[in-house]
């Protein structure tokens, strides 16, 4: 059984709308994730696809870290925080999250909410197909057997890239 865990240290890339996903010939419009944080690794801009992840969560970043990440790692998620908001964190921490153990199939779109290029708070609606230009979508690993009843999502693979531009 595969099984994804969200990295001690992440970025922050804003707050997810909805989403849509498919399971062979079934398309299911999932907006229980919205208000979820939308986060990548600290090295995702270094990332080539299928290597890319997005881990969409519920919660709020906390304080402090439980344990002390490697400096190399802040400092990673620090300067790709800076690419893609264009200014410093606010703040660094961590979220508790669960193992994401069930395919639910492919993630075909997101919708999500971004203050990047913005003043902070001054958020933009963005809509990603991932199969457009001939994509090929991500698959999805939840920590619930059900889409609405999971608090961590882990998105990975397909043709997924993370730029400073946006999610490609």
């Amino acid at each position: 059984m595969t099984v994804h865990k969200v990295p001690d240290v992440t970025m922050k890339l804003g707050t997810v709308l909805d989403a849509t996903l498919t399971e062979g010939r079934h398309r299911h419009f999932v907006n229980e994730w919205r208000g979820f944080q939308l986060l990548s690794d600290f090295d995702a801009f270094e990332r080539r696809a299928p290597h890319c992840h997005l881990y969409l969560v519920r919660g709020r970043i906390g304080a402090q870290p439980k344990r002390a990440p490697s400096a190399s790692k802040l400092d990673h998620a620090e300067d790709g925080y800076h690419r893609w908001h264009k200014r410093d964190a606010a703040r660094l921490g961590e979220l508790d999250t669960a193992a994401a153990k069930y395919l639910q199939g492919r993630m075909t779109r997101i919708g999500y909410s971004s203050d990047k290029w913005a003043r902070r708070g001054r958020t933009t609606n963005y809509d990603h197909d991932f199969l457009e230009d001939d994509g090929t979508a991500p698959l999805v690993y939840t920590n619930a057997r059900t889409l609405g009843a999971s608090t961590t999502i882990v998105v990975v693979g397909g043709s997924m890239l993370i730029t400073a531009a946006g999610i490609a």
